[in-house]
């Protein structure tokens, strides 16, 4: 269930295309073999009501989204008139990337992507008695593949509004001029969600005025209370990916304290003034130990894996961080870089082999994973001499 490398690329692809400089996407589509020719557009599926009618436990949602793409990518496989890969956002969304010719008319896109989306509900309904809606972006080139996903998940919120519907594409509901229809404002949510997570109070409660001004717009007590109790969900849910036991530590149900509120206003201050609070001081004992944990395991990885010679950028994609994030957290975390750390622990490794054997000093380099000439200059650094210096010092 875990993620391959491509399938890595192409979720940050789709979470944060639009950032990317086009000589790295050209780079990561080499290397995985993408085309960046072409008109590509996003697909999402979406599972409703599992965990209501008891067949799932909240945290088994990654259960569902990988039963979800293996249909998807059997259909996919099986079309004939479709091209493309079918990855996984978060363990939530089930996502299909799908590139179509660029001589290809929009007619014959909605046709195609229209037949696929329509089979996926009636497989998923019919084989695994999931009830599903499908979301559909506009086609952009590869480069933008960004906006479609966030076009897919938007067109999937009007589920709110036509639950009728099992296939909903973009294009339609920003053509809806009568009668507009709220939207959820997500962007605002997601706003939210990560200044408080990045320990940002002023961040978040600017975040969360236009979050309210938007909600009291649709003119709907009901939406609103909608809106407020979404938003409360993400939130929970966002420090629960962090770390699991958020609720735990809260230990108060947070949903029975949202439902005293009469007002608009009351629940904006109840956000401010109870929850935001709660979150930051909970969020931060977790990034801390977050970051105490990542650092283990790449030290973890070093020492478990004594031939081999990580880099710094190995390192980051193991878990999932940027090289220069994780280089901040290592120095915080352990006291030196990691490019020190590492090289000690090689020296460590060489010293007790000169010590216990009698490999030449080109054999010990090797099991260490360094050249000759490297743990000659690891040594100097480190111990002040050189390895066959350390060796005699030993038995003399």
């Amino acid at each position: 269930m875990q993620p391959d490398l491509r399938d890595r690329f192409l979720q940050r692809l789709l979470l944060s295309g639009a950032s990317w400089s086009r000589s790295t996407l050209r780079e990561g589509c080499a290397k995985y073999q993408i085309p960046l020719s072409g008109q590509f557009l996003v697909l999402v599926v979406k599972v409703e009501n599992m965990v209501r009618k008891k067949r799932f436990l909240p945290s088994e949602g990654p259960v569902i989204v990988f039963a979800v793409k293996n249909v998807m990518a059997e259909l996919l496989d099986k079309s004939g008139t479709l091209d493309g890969y079918i990855v996984d956002i978060d363990d939530r969304d089930s996502v299909a990337l799908l590139r179509f010719d660029t001589e290809l008319s929009a007619r014959e896109i909605r046709q195609r992507i229209s037949h696929y989306a329509e089979e996926i509900h009636k497989s998923l309904e019919r084989y695994l008695s999931f009830p599903a809606a499908v979301g559909v972006g506009r086609p952009f080139g590869l480069a933008a593949a960004a906006e479609s996903f966030r076009e897919a998940q938007l067109a999937l919120q009007y589920r709110l509004f036509l639950d009728t519907e099992d296939v909903l594409f973009y294009e339609d509901m920003i053509s809806i001029e009568r009668n507009p229809v709220f939207i959820y404002p997500r962007e605002k949510e997601s706003g939210i969600v990560e200044a408080l997570w990045n320990g940002e109070p002023e961040r978040a409660e600017a975040e969360l005025h236009e979050f309210s001004r938007i909600a009291r717009s649709s003119d709907s007590y009901d939406i609103m209370m909608q809106c407020y109790h979404v938003l409360l969900s993400a939130i929970i849910q966002s420090a629960e990916d962090k770390g699991p036991g958020f609720r735990e530590l809260l230990n108060v149900n947070l949903f029975d304290q949202l439902k005293e509120n009469q007002t608009s206003r009351e629940m904006h201050d109840w956000f401010i003034g109870v929850l935001f609070p709660l979150v930051q001081e909970i969020g931060s004992d977790m990034r801390s130990n977050s970051s105490r944990l990542l650092v283990q395991r790449v030290c973890s990885y070093i020492t478990s894996h004594p031939h081999c010679t990580p880099t710094l950028t190995e390192c980051a994609e193991m878990v999932e961080v940027s090289p220069s994030y994780l280089s901040r957290l290592f120095k915080k975390e352990t006291g030196t870089a990691f490019i020190e750390y590492l090289m000690n622990f090689k020296v460590q490794q060489a010293k007790q082999l000169l010590k216990d054997t009698d490999y030449t000093i080109t054999e010990i380099a090797e099991k260490v994973g360094y050249s000759e000439r490297n743990l000659n200059r690891a040594f100097q650094r480190f111990v002040h001499m050189s390895p066959n210096q350390f060796r005699k010092s030993l038995r003399s």
